[in-house]
């Protein structure tokens, strides 16, 4: 994702935070709200993605679904249109996450 998403692009990226492997460096719960309603991009905004990996228009997004702390990346390339924000919001609110067994 570090490399540059071609103008009219985005990638979308979920990953979990898994507490039991960080020991002491673990988040706390509240630090991830309640999945939204429905996820909406909002502003963008400046985010280092990867360490030393800056992209100027992104958005993150930090909640929990089905007991799990999760984060979304939604990261654009230039000038995204109206219709790619959309895109990425429906595939942002089509995500199911099945709850840990």
């Amino acid at each position: 994702m570090c490399g540059a998403v071609p103008h009219g692009g985005v990638v979308i990226s979920l990953s979990e935070v898994l507490p039991g492997l960080l020991g002491d460096q673990a988040p706390h719960r509240g630090d991830y709200p309640l999945r939204p309603e429905s996820f909406r991009i909002g502003r963008l905004g400046r985010f280092q993605v990867f360490e030393g990996c800056d992209e100027p228009s992104s958005r993150l997004f930090r909640f929990r679904d089905s007991g799990r702390l999760l984060y979304a990346w939604a990261v654009f390339g230039p000038h995204p249109s109206h219709a790619v924000r959309t895109q990425a919001e429906a595939v942002l609110n089509s995500l199911r996450i099945a709850p840990l067994r």
